[in-house]
């Protein structure tokens, strides 16, 4: 009879696979990111939370809020299960839009297939 090979794994070198060297995502200039409304919030001060019951959300700005519902931000998170995504310019000139007196003309670039017919409307 042979000899078995003992079956311990000394006879076998531990190796690491070889780390290449990752490279750096390039930074992008914040005016060139697009990003949510909520966190364009976030990032300028305009989002908190209210010190009730499981954390709810307020917006210390009542802009963020009414341009949410011109634009149809609300409906796009909610038909698509995902954020709408902007630039910080098209962000601040929502906000300026939901400032302004009705009629409101919405932001084109900030409006969603989602908002009312009559913002649609209004944007063409």
């Amino acid at each position: 009879m042979a000899d078995k090979p003992k079956q311990d794994g000394a006879e076998f070198e531990a190796t690491k696979p070889k780390e290449e060297p990752r490279a750096e995502a390039p930074k992008v200039p914040i005016e060139q990111q697009k990003r949510s409304p909520q966190e364009w919030a976030k990032h300028l001060g305009a989002i908190g939370v209210l010190g009730v019951p499981r954390g709810t959300r307020y917006f210390k700005n009542y802009r963020h809020g009414a341009a949410r519902n011109i634009h149809g931000w609300a409906a796009y998170e909610y038909h698509e299960a995902k954020p709408f995504a902007l630039s910080l310019a098209d962000y601040q000139a929502a906000l300026k839009t939901a400032e302004s007196a009705p009629p409101y003309t919405p932001h084109k670039p900030a409006l969603t297939k989602y908002a009312a017919a009559e913002y649609r409307e209004a944007a063409k």
